[in-house]
């Protein structure tokens, strides 16, 4: 890998390490401020997935031989400071902005990990691709069962 794409690399990695550390962290107080059972139920599910990505990440910096170091993943500290400011009252409304912040930030998750895996493949380090692809479809599930709430926000459950 060259000089500077084993700089990228790693600080990409150290901000998807961040990232899921502060999820992990993050996400059960997120549930508490959504009113809607089904939104909350998504994201406490992903609270141990979230510390499995952890872990997987862990093994990736092993496979480089460095230390897991957190950096700033400035995109998710933005969504999630906007989710604490958006989702202050008890109505549906609500809730659709709370999982929309949410989408965004598997979103930014999903960039990461693919981008994480792309420079990964060029230099041939197949394991960490394979930790890298398990994370990323954990993320797009996750994406994707938020946006499956879209519609149903306030209704009754079928």
């Amino acid at each position: 890998m060259s000089r500077a794409a084993r700089t990228e690399f790693e600080r990409l990695l150290r901000e998807a390490y961040d990232m899921e550390t502060r999820l992990a962290g993050e996400l059960e107080r997120m549930a508490q401020r959504v009113s809607d059972e089904r939104v909350k139920k998504v994201l406490l599910s992903h609270i141990r997935i979230t510390v499995r990505q952890q872990d997987r990440l862990k093994k990736v910096f092993s496979h480089i031989d460095k230390q897991p170091r957190r950096r700033e993943a400035e995109p998710v500290v933005a969504l999630v400071d906007r989710f604490r400011s958006m989702t202050s009252d008890d109505t549906p409304g609500s809730d659709v902005r709370a999982v929309s912040i949410a989408m965004q930030i598997e979103h930014a998750e999903i960039a990461y990990y693919k981008t994480l895996m792309a420079l990964a493949l060029a230099e041939g380090l197949k394991r960490s691709v394979s930790q890298f692809e398990k994370n990323l479809g954990e993320e797009e599930k996750a994406a994707q069962d938020l946006e499956d709430l879209f519609g149903t926000i306030g209704r009754e459950p079928s």
